[in-house]
């Protein structure tokens, strides 16, 4: 029996990698979104376990001891019913964390588009052949992306600061080639790299700051990560755009000016949505056409 990561591999469904301790808050490092559906998560997944402990042990014999073994169907009957009930919770719960996550990943890689773009067009390169900057800036976007993907949980300008400040090495070592030699040249070109840091930083953290405003105010749609998606779009686009259930943290991005549930449903209340739709049949066409 195939697992499931080969299951979906089977019908062309990618699954979403996530990284070991990585939250799914679209803010700061402080907002752990996602930890009262983890914990609700463990409870569910305990609950399934505690539903299929098997009942054997628990049979009582009829008859005076003639009838030994009796037909344990109504308890069978009544446990799937509850661990289907069950099983809907963990699901929805599953699906709501997916879309949050998708839309982080979406909204991460507009990000790492806008970034190449601050780089190319920082001040550093002024003295190098238009060969040089390219090699330059693919070394320097290098490093920066592998510390962007280690400083997840950091606030945005101490993230963006540790992200620029990993390009000094790269700068360095690339000075220190034979074509860049001559002494002048360096003296000019240290005093640069303090700048570029200065720059990049600054509009890297504008960047992530307006990203996050578009992305939770709607103002790239309903479902920013359909356009990054293939056979598991529908699914998301049911959720995102048929029971309207929005990407979370607007209120916390607004640091609840106006109180809290006033601008935005509960998490609580949109897995909620999530689950009726399951239990009520009306995702079920959407999840069948995955499989045709």
């Amino acid at each position: 029996m195939p697992s499931s990561r080969e299951a979906l591999k089977q019908h062309n469904i990618e699954p979403l990698p996530l990284a070991f301790k990585e939250h799914l808050g679209v803010l700061n490092r402080t907002a752990f979104s996602a930890s009262g559906v983890d914990i609700a998560t463990a409870a569910y997944v305990a609950e399934l376990g505690y539903l299929a402990t098997p009942v054997s042990t628990n049979i009582q014999s009829a008859e005076m001891h003639n009838q030994a073994i009796n037909s344990l169907a109504l308890i069978s009957a009544r446990a799937t019913i509850n661990s289907l009930e069950v099983l809907t919770m963990l699901t929805a719960s599953h699906l709501y964390i997916l879309r949050q996550a998708l839309d982080i990943r979406a909204l991460q890689r507009k990000f790492s588009v806008g970034l190449e773009l601050i780089v190319n067009a920082a001040a550093f390169g002024e003295f190098m052949s238009p060969s040089q900057k390219a090699i330059l800036a693919k070394k320097v976007l290098g490093a920066m992306t592998l510390i962007l993907d280690k400083t997840s949980t950091m606030d945005s300008l101490d993230r963006m600061n540790a992200v620029v400040a990993s390009t000094t090495t790269v700068f360095i070592d690339f000075l220190a080639g034979a074509e860049f030699a001559d002494e002048s040249f360096t003296a000019t070109a240290i005093p640069l790299i303090l700048q570029f840091r200065s720059q990049v930083a600054s509009r890297a953290t504008n960047l992530l700051d307006q990203l996050r405003r578009d992305y939770l105010s709607g103002e790239r749609g309903p479902a920013p990560a359909a356009p990054f998606l293939n056979k598991t779009k529908p699914v998301y686009e049911f959720v995102r755009v048929t029971l309207g259930v929005r990407m979370h943290g607007s209120e916390n991005y607004e640091r609840f000016v106006n109180g809290l549930g006033v601008e935005d449903v509960s998490i609580g209340q949109n897995v909620s949505h999530i689950h009726e739709a399951i239990r009520d049949g009306k995702i079920q066409s959407t999840i069948v056409s995955l499989f045709m």
